[in-house]
């Protein structure tokens, strides 16, 4: 998600500052004086001048973000726990992916938290010779990961309901590891030329400006966040028509004597399709706005830096720039709950990962005893891919 990148002007009043009596002329006589020569402005003055006149922006960059960590860092940890488990792995031929995606969510907050502290309250987090460029090359490589991975176990899914003969070798978890190491030397490969994009110089770490990035930059946003999610998002809609479409066909081939619970049992969408379609889907809606509000920046320019600070909110440049840009922080914030949110999906939809976090935290005084994850006791059939058309596995109660 390009959005959550370092060109997100945060909005928050930045401490220290104070009029300059001596100052000409006059506009830098207010509450964020510019004392840079007239040359580019300092971030401390996009700060200064963003909290005045976008105060609800400055609200979600400041206190909700902070929200969205922790809950982050909490579900993904808990989240990796689950779905690492051998028996986990069993039950879901993806677990392995969502684990992973669990894992680089994690990585991406933990670097988010040195993008807020610099780009919200002007820490010099990241303005350090060494750690400038390697920063944005992990950083863009944990984004990078996030639509590459929801792309994969989407793959995964619709070769299992295309070619179901074939599925249960594709879908083999033996060869889950190794196309997630693919996809992360791919997503790594994408992220090395940050290196060459990002300079500490006076100072301070910025962007070189050289063609080279900025053509790079453009096509890798494109390539993961408009065009991965796209064919993502076609792909789920095959999977929902075939699904759909067998389901219809089970229904009408279903005896008559069968009862009508099993009936309707046989009639459902695969659970493990139902988490791996609400994840995929979640990813999509949340990135493309974000994706889009960040192309579309350049359209929206700044308005005069010689216009005083208090006047900003009345001059109609300047004016339609803090409506763009409070716009884009909502979009902006909602976006970075992608890193998140997984958990209270996989919690209301996979029922497996339900009850392996209930015996996780031992929450059986008020819910009763806890059953093993898909605990059909002694011989369960689950479906390897899909659900639709995969082969069948026989899992004993040992395997669960």
């Amino acid at each position: 998600m390009r959005s959550i990148e370092m060109m997100n002007t945060s909005l928050v009043a930045a401490p220290g500052y104070s009029y300059h009596e001596n100052a000409t002329p006059e506009w830098l006589k207010g509450p964020c004086p510019r004392t840079d020569n007239f040359t580019s402005p300092s971030w401390n003055w996009f700060l200064c001048i963003s909290v005045i006149n976008t105060p609800l922006a400055s609200f979600l960059d400041r206190y909700v973000t902070p929200m969205w960590l922790v809950i982050g860092f909490v579900g993904n940890i808990i989240t990796m726990k689950i779905w690492s488990h051998r028996r986990m792995k069993h039950i879901n031929t993806s677990a392995l992916y969502l684990t992973a995606l669990a894992a680089t969510d994690l990585l991406l907050l933990f670097l988010y938290i040195q993008r807020y502290l610099h780009f919200t309250w002007g820490l010099p987090t990241i303005d350090v010779p060494v750690w400038c460029p390697t920063f944005f090359v992990f950083y863009m490589f944990a984004q990078y990961m996030s639509p590459l991975l929801v792309f994969g176990f989407t793959t995964e899914r619709f070769v299992s309901i295309v070619r179901p003969f074939k599925s249960e070798r594709f879908s083999r978890h033996h060869r889950a590891p190794k196309e997630i190491i693919a996809i992360a030397l791919f997503a790594f490969g994408l992220s090395l030329p940050q290196a060459h994009g990002w300079v500490y110089k006076d100072s301070a770490c910025g962007g070189s400006q050289t063609k080279f990035f900025e053509y790079w930059t453009w096509i890798t946003d494109v390539l993961l966040f408009c065009v991965v999610p796209i064919a993502t998002f076609f792909l789920n809609m095959f999977v929902l028509k075939v699904a759909s479409k067998a389901t219809k066909v089970r229904r009408e081939s279903t005896c008559r004597q069968e009862n009508d619970s099993l009936r309707s049992r046989r009639s459902k969408i695969a659970p493990s399709t139902v988490t791996l379609l609400c994840i995929s889907f979640y990813r999509i809606f949340t990135t493309l706005p974000v994706a889009i509000l960040f192309a579309l920046q350049f359209s929206v320019p700044e308005g005069s830096y010689h216009v005083p600070v208090y006047e900003m909110s009345l001059d109609p440049q300047w004016r339609d720039y803090f409506s763009w840009y409070t716009a884009k922080t909502i979009i902006d914030t909602i976006g970075l709950s992608q890193y998140s949110c997984n958990i209270f999906i996989y919690l209301m939809t996979a029922r497996h990962f339900r009850h392996e976090f209930i015996n996780t935290f031992r929450i059986t005084a008020c819910c009763g005893p806890a059953e093993k994850p898909g605990s059909f006791h002694r011989h369960t059939f689950l479906t390897n891919g899909a659900g639709y058309g995969g082969a069948s596995t026989r899992i004993t109660e040992t395997d669960m």
